[in-house]
């Protein structure tokens, strides 16, 4: 197992779905980062919903903010 901590959270704010993700592991490597056609994916079915993804990596972590909006 490459980390040992991974928290997940799942809200509604200001008309939001979001979703955090992070995890002490050993990161994502920045050529699969930008090149990987699961995360591509991920951002196109996020576009999609009109929503947005922020995604940080380096060695020690890697950390997710998604955010899809609704209708109230």
């Amino acid at each position: 197992m490459s980390f040992s901590e991974i928290n997940i959270e799942i809200y509604i704010q200001n008309n939001h779905y979001v979703l955090y993700y992070y995890d002490n592991g050993k990161g994502i490597d920045e050529t699969i980062k930008n090149g990987s056609y699961g995360i591509k994916n991920i951002f196109n079915r996020i576009n999609y919903l009109e929503g947005k993804m922020d995604m940080k990596t380096k060695f020690g972590h890697t950390e997710f903010l998604i955010e899809i909006p609704f209708e109230s």
